[in-house]
């Protein structure tokens, strides 16, 4: 298990950084987990499932 920053995080799911931190708090992508007092970041196995569901949501539609 390995924690990516914000840039990181938006780069690998291809969205913005300020629309990642929308859809966080809107409580649709995985929550931020506190690495220091001045850093944040997302758990990868989270931003993975997160991927992998919006595939299936989309296979779903296809269907």
């Amino acid at each position: 298990m390995q924690i990516l920053s914000i840039k990181e995080t938006a780069k690998r799911v291809g969205i913005c950084r300020s629309t990642l931190l929308k859809l966080t708090r809107d409580g649709k992508f995985p929550r931020l987990v506190q690495i220091t007092l001045k850093r944040k970041g997302f758990v990868d196995s989270e931003i993975d499932a997160w991927i992998n569901a919006r595939i299936a949501e989309r296979d779903a539609e296809a269907a």
